[in-house]
C-alpha cells in the first residue's frame, strides 16, 4: 500500500512539471528531426524535388519526387556514389541504401509523360549542427543529368532535444528534463516521510535515476 501511494504521488507530480516539446524543431516521437521542403539554393535537374529530409538515430533520409517531363523514353536511377558534402566540403556523409527507386546499373523506366516517382535516399546520420548541405550524385554528361541540390537549408541545431517518450497511461514526458517537486506522505497519517524513490523504464525495469526524499 505504501509503495503504491508513492506511485501515485510521483505520477500527478510528473504531469504537473513536466514541460512537453512536441513541435520544436519539428522532433518526432522517434527522435528524428524533420524538415519539409527545405529551401534549395541551386539545382541540376528541376523534374526532381526534395520533398523532406529526416535526420534519425541512425540515418539521414532524403525524401524526393521525380516527374517525367519527356515525349520520349525516360528512365531514372541512383548512382551509388551519391553523398551529402556539409560543414564547407570538410564532411561527407555516404550513401547507404535506397527505397522506391533502383541503384545503378538497374533502372526505372517511366510508361507515361507526367507520371510521379516517390523514392527515398539513406545516407550516413549527419552530425548535429550541419544545417546546410549539398547533395551530390555525378557530374552530367550528354547522355545523363544527375540529381544534385546545393546549398540545402535544414534543422539540425548543435543542441538537440531529448526524443520524447509516450506514456500510454498519460500525457508524454520528455527525456531532457524532468522536475519532480513535492513530499511522500505515509498514507494513514499523511505526514512526510523519509524514503528512496527509484526510476526505471516500464519496458524493461532497467533503473534509470534515484533520489532521496527527506521529512
Amino acid at each position: 500500500m505504501f509503495m503504491k501511494v508513492i506511485k501515485i504521488i510521483i505520477y500527478f507530480f510528473l504531469i504537473g512539471f513536466c514541460h512537453l516539446i512536441l513541435a520544436q524543431n519539428q522532433i518526432t516521437e522517434q527522435g528524428s528531426i524533420t524538415t519539409l521542403n527545405p529551401s534549395v539554393e541551386s539545382q541540376g535537374e528541376r523534374s526532381v524535388r526534395v520533398q523532406k529530409i529526416e535526420i534519425t538515430k541512425s540515418y539521414t533520409i532524403v525524401s524526393f519526387v521525380h516527374t517525367n517531363l519527356s515525349q520520349g523514353e525516360m528512365w531514372i536511377q541512383i548512382m551509388p556514389s551519391i553523398k551529402i558534402i556539409g560543414a564547407f566540403g570538410k564532411r561527407t556523409f555516404k550513401f547507404i541504401k535506397t527505397e522506391g527507386i533502383p541503384v545503378a546499373p538497374e533502372k526505372f523506366t517511366y510508361t507515361k509523360y507526367g507520371q510521379r516517382k516517390y523514392f527515398r535516399v539513406y545516407f550516413e546520420k549527419l552530425d548535429p549542427g550541419i544545417e546546410k548541405v549539398d547533395i551530390f550524385e555525378c557530374t552530367n554528361t550528354d547522355l545523363y543529368v544527375c540529381f544534385n541540390f546545393y546549398g540545402v537549408k535544414i534543422k539540425n541545431p548543435i543542441t538537440q532535444i531529448a526524443p520524447t517518450v509516450v506514456n500510454k497511461n498519460g500525457p508524454a514526458i520528455n527525456n531532457s528534463n524532468i522536475i519532480i517537486q513535492g513530499k511522500v506522505l505515509n498514507s494513514k497519517t499523511q505526514k512526510p516521510v523519509a524514503c528512496q524513490i527509484n526510476f526505471q523504464f516500464a519496458s524493461n525495469r532497467k533503473q534509470i535515476a534515484s533520489v532521496q526524499a527527506t521529512r
